[in-house]
Parts: C-alpha cells; structure tokens; sequence
C-alpha cells in the first residue's frame, strides 16, 4: 500500500512539474486573470491519470520519477523566471507615466522566450516517460485519454463557459 501511495505522490509530482507550465501560461499578460480558451482539465494534470491508466510497473515508476528528478531543477528555473518576468511587465504596465508597445516588447520577446523553453522542457519529460511505456500501456493510456476527452467534452455541454 505505501509503495502505491508513493507512486500517486510521483505522478502528482508530475502533473505539478508539467502544469507550473500551465499555471504560470494561464496567466494573461498582465500576470493575472485567465488567457482565454476553455476549462476541464489541463494537459499537465492528465498526463498523471494517463499513466495511472497504463499500469506501470515498479521498475517504470523508479524510472519516471528518475526523468521527473532529472528535469526538476530546469522546470523550476524556468518557470520562476517566467513569473518575474510576468510580474516586471506588471509593474512597467502600472507604473505612472505613459507606456507604449514599444516599451513592452522586450517583456513580452521574454516571456515567450521563457514558455518556449517550458514547452520543449516539459515536451522532453514526456517524450522520455513515453519511451518507456510498451505498446500495450500506450494503448491503455489512449483509452484514458479518450474517455477523459469526452468528458471533459461532456463537462463543457453541461457547464456552459460565461461568468456566473
């Protein structure tokens, strides 16, 4: 039972790493509110309930969070810089005087810089967890992904989008 414990905590730990890519992404330009597009659940926090649905084996979960320990430092680098400098062009949008483009564009060529690096980051833990799955498991994980996709589709038709 503890070693199942461990290994939902391991696959939490990865829909963190991979949704701090989110979180951080959600935010608009002036790092609050939401950027547009729907809710449901996130890629990062599926990528989790996929590989539940794989059944790994002990020795792939030792491997998984081995990537996930691997990674950990540069996700977390990359993703503190994204929010500082999220928040430095906050502060250059409410400072006192006048703010044109031009002003923010290096913000704004950072910022993206910075999720373009999160996304190649986090592409590659996925690429090297799939690698390790056999075609049986990738299988099951597509099922996964199937059924959550029609009730994520399901969720949306009952809860239309708009604010309450």
């Amino acid at each position: 039972m503890r070693h199942a414990q461990g290994f939902v905590v391991t696959l939490l730990t990865l829909g963190f790493v991979l949704t701090g890519v989110g979180a951080v992404g959600a935010q608009g330009p002036m790092g609050f509110g939401e950027r547009g597009g729907g809710g449901g659940l996130g890629e990062g926090l599926r990528l989790p309930l996929l590989l539940r649905g794989a059944h790994l084996t002990p020795d792939q979960q030792t491997r998984v969070r081995d990537i996930l320990t691997a990674h950990r430092a540069t996700m977390r680098a990359l993703t503190d810089q994204l929010r500082q400098a999220q928040e430095a062009m906050t502060d250059k949008l409410f400072a006192p005087g006048l703010v044109q483009a031009a002003d923010l564009q290096p913000s704004v060529q950072r910022i993206a810089q910075l999720r373009a690096q999160l996304l190649q980051e986090s592409s590659q833990i996925v690429l090297e967890v799939r690698a390790l799955l056999t075609p049986e498991q990738l299988a099951q994980a597509a099922q996964v992904k199937d059924r959550l996709k029609a009730l994520t589709a399901e969720m949306r038709q009952l809860l239309p989008e708009g604010r309450p």
